[in-house]
Protein backbone atom coordinates (compact mmCIF):
# COMPACT_ATOMS: atom_id res chain seq x y z
CA UNK A 1 0.00 0.00 0.00
CA UNK A 2 1.27 3.38 -0.91
CA UNK A 3 2.24 5.82 1.79
CA UNK A 4 2.18 9.84 1.55
CA UNK A 5 5.14 11.21 3.00
CA UNK A 6 5.11 14.94 2.98
CA UNK A 7 8.55 16.92 4.61
CA UNK A 8 8.55 20.47 5.74
CA UNK A 9 6.07 22.09 8.17
CA UNK A 10 2.83 20.52 8.11
CA UNK A 11 1.10 23.61 8.99
CA UNK A 12 -0.91 24.91 6.42
CA UNK A 13 -1.26 28.54 7.27
CA UNK A 14 2.58 28.77 6.24
CA UNK A 15 2.09 27.74 2.60
CA UNK A 16 -0.75 30.69 1.98
CA UNK A 17 -0.12 33.39 0.18
CA UNK A 18 -2.02 36.72 0.03
CA UNK A 19 -4.53 37.83 -3.85
CA UNK A 20 -2.04 41.01 -3.37
CA UNK A 21 1.21 38.37 -3.65
CA UNK A 22 -0.74 35.67 -6.13
CA UNK A 23 -1.29 38.73 -8.35
CA UNK A 24 2.25 40.03 -8.40
CA UNK A 25 3.98 36.60 -9.09
CA UNK A 26 1.38 36.49 -12.00
CA UNK A 27 2.58 40.27 -13.44
CA UNK A 28 6.30 39.98 -12.81
CA UNK A 29 5.79 36.47 -15.34
CA UNK A 30 3.77 38.28 -17.95
CA UNK A 31 5.86 39.83 -21.19
CA UNK A 32 6.41 43.29 -21.41
CA UNK A 33 3.49 44.08 -23.96
CA UNK A 34 0.54 42.53 -21.92
CA UNK A 35 2.27 43.98 -18.87
CA UNK A 36 2.21 47.52 -20.45
CA UNK A 37 -1.30 47.13 -22.01
CA UNK A 38 -2.61 46.14 -18.79
CA UNK A 39 -1.47 48.88 -17.02
CA UNK A 40 -2.83 51.57 -19.71
CA UNK A 41 -6.00 50.01 -19.51
CA UNK A 42 -5.91 50.17 -15.82
CA UNK A 43 -4.71 53.89 -16.16
CA UNK A 44 -7.63 54.89 -18.59
CA UNK A 45 -10.32 53.30 -16.38
CA UNK A 46 -9.00 55.27 -13.68
CA UNK A 47 -9.11 58.41 -15.63
CA UNK A 48 -11.77 58.53 -17.68
CA UNK A 49 -14.47 60.08 -15.00
CA UNK A 50 -12.45 62.64 -14.22
CA UNK A 51 -11.59 63.29 -18.08
CA UNK A 52 -15.28 63.36 -18.45
CA UNK A 53 -15.69 65.90 -16.45
CA UNK A 54 -13.08 67.98 -17.42
CA UNK A 55 -14.80 68.09 -20.88
CA UNK A 56 -18.39 69.39 -19.59
CA UNK A 57 -16.92 71.58 -17.17
CA UNK A 58 -15.11 73.25 -19.97
CA UNK A 59 -17.83 73.27 -22.80
CA UNK A 60 -19.94 74.71 -20.36
CA UNK A 61 -17.53 77.40 -19.52
CA UNK A 62 -16.98 77.86 -23.67
CA UNK A 63 -20.25 78.68 -23.62
CA UNK A 64 -19.82 82.36 -22.18
CA UNK A 65 -22.14 81.79 -18.98
CA UNK A 66 -23.07 79.47 -16.53
CA UNK A 67 -26.41 78.39 -16.65
CA UNK A 68 -28.04 78.55 -13.13
CA UNK A 69 -31.91 79.52 -13.16
CA UNK A 70 -34.95 80.37 -15.55
CA UNK A 71 -37.37 82.68 -15.00
CA UNK A 72 -40.95 81.96 -16.61
CA UNK A 73 -43.69 84.42 -16.94
CA UNK A 74 -46.69 84.51 -16.18
CA UNK A 75 -44.82 82.32 -13.24
CA UNK A 76 -49.01 80.70 -12.83
CA UNK A 77 -52.30 80.31 -13.96
CA UNK A 78 -55.50 80.27 -12.87
CA UNK A 79 -57.97 80.74 -16.11
CA UNK A 80 -62.00 80.56 -16.68
CA UNK A 81 -61.77 81.60 -20.23
CA UNK A 82 -61.06 78.54 -22.39
CA UNK A 83 -61.46 80.39 -25.27
CA UNK A 84 -58.07 83.12 -24.42
CA UNK A 85 -54.76 81.49 -25.57
CA UNK A 86 -52.33 82.15 -22.80
CA UNK A 87 -48.90 83.83 -23.79
CA UNK A 88 -45.64 82.81 -22.14
CA UNK A 89 -41.81 83.98 -22.13
CA UNK A 90 -39.14 82.64 -20.10
CA UNK A 91 -35.39 83.83 -19.33
CA UNK A 92 -32.25 82.23 -18.43
CA UNK A 93 -30.10 84.08 -15.91
CA UNK A 94 -26.01 83.30 -14.97
CA UNK A 95 -24.74 82.78 -11.10
CA UNK A 96 -24.57 86.42 -10.89
CA UNK A 97 -28.53 86.66 -11.58
CA UNK A 98 -27.49 88.21 -15.17
CA UNK A 99 -29.90 87.26 -18.35
CA UNK A 100 -28.47 85.23 -20.69
CA UNK A 101 -29.45 86.85 -24.00
CA UNK A 102 -27.87 84.62 -26.39
CA UNK A 103 -27.60 80.89 -27.35
CA UNK A 104 -29.75 79.40 -25.23
CA UNK A 105 -32.73 77.04 -26.35
CA UNK A 106 -36.33 76.86 -24.78
CA UNK A 107 -37.82 73.77 -25.15
CA UNK A 108 -41.93 73.74 -23.29
CA UNK A 109 -43.51 70.79 -22.31
CA UNK A 110 -47.11 70.14 -20.69
CA UNK A 111 -47.53 67.77 -17.96
CA UNK A 112 -51.42 68.00 -19.66
CA UNK A 113 -52.72 64.99 -21.77
CA UNK A 114 -52.53 67.08 -25.04
CA UNK A 115 -56.48 67.16 -24.91
CA UNK A 116 -56.58 69.65 -22.24
CA UNK A 117 -54.45 72.06 -24.77
CA UNK A 118 -51.26 72.68 -26.79
CA UNK A 119 -48.71 75.03 -27.63
CA UNK A 120 -48.20 77.14 -30.71
CA UNK A 121 -44.56 75.27 -30.96
CA UNK A 122 -42.06 73.42 -29.15
CA UNK A 123 -38.67 75.46 -29.01
CA UNK A 124 -38.63 79.20 -28.56
CA UNK A 125 -38.15 81.88 -25.85
CA UNK A 126 -41.58 83.25 -26.61
CA UNK A 127 -44.75 80.57 -26.58
CA UNK A 128 -48.80 80.48 -26.83
CA UNK A 129 -50.29 77.93 -25.24
CA UNK A 130 -54.19 77.22 -26.29
CA UNK A 131 -56.21 75.70 -23.96
CA UNK A 132 -58.71 73.21 -24.99
CA UNK A 133 -60.70 71.59 -21.82
CA UNK A 134 -61.04 71.92 -18.01
CA UNK A 135 -57.49 70.21 -16.07
CA UNK A 136 -55.28 71.31 -13.91
CA UNK A 137 -50.89 70.29 -14.65
CA UNK A 138 -47.65 72.27 -14.78
CA UNK A 139 -46.01 73.44 -18.41
CA UNK A 140 -42.33 72.74 -17.94
CA UNK A 141 -39.62 75.02 -19.73
CA UNK A 142 -36.40 73.63 -20.32
CA UNK A 143 -33.55 75.88 -21.09
CA UNK A 144 -30.13 74.62 -22.48
CA UNK A 145 -26.74 76.29 -22.78
CA UNK A 146 -24.11 73.97 -24.15
CA UNK A 147 -24.19 70.96 -22.02
CA UNK A 148 -26.25 72.48 -19.46
CA UNK A 149 -29.48 72.49 -18.70
CA UNK A 150 -32.35 73.41 -15.83
CA UNK A 151 -36.24 73.36 -15.88
CA UNK A 152 -38.84 75.41 -14.30
CA UNK A 153 -42.56 74.34 -13.68
CA UNK A 154 -45.43 76.85 -13.79
CA UNK A 155 -48.63 75.63 -12.40
CA UNK A 156 -51.79 76.11 -14.45
CA UNK A 157 -55.41 75.69 -13.51
CA UNK A 158 -58.14 75.61 -16.45
CA UNK A 159 -61.47 75.87 -15.69
CA UNK A 160 -64.55 76.34 -18.11
CA UNK A 161 -66.99 79.55 -17.53
CA UNK A 162 -70.20 78.57 -15.62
Amino acid sequence: MAEIVSFGDPDPEKFRQSLRQILWEKFTSLDRFTKLFIITGFLLIVSTPFIVRMVFTTSQQASGSNLKYVEVMPSSIQTDDLTKEISFSAQAYDASHKPILDKVTYEWTTSFDYSTGFFSKIVGKENTFKPLKEGMGEIIVTARLGNAFISKTVPIKLQSIR
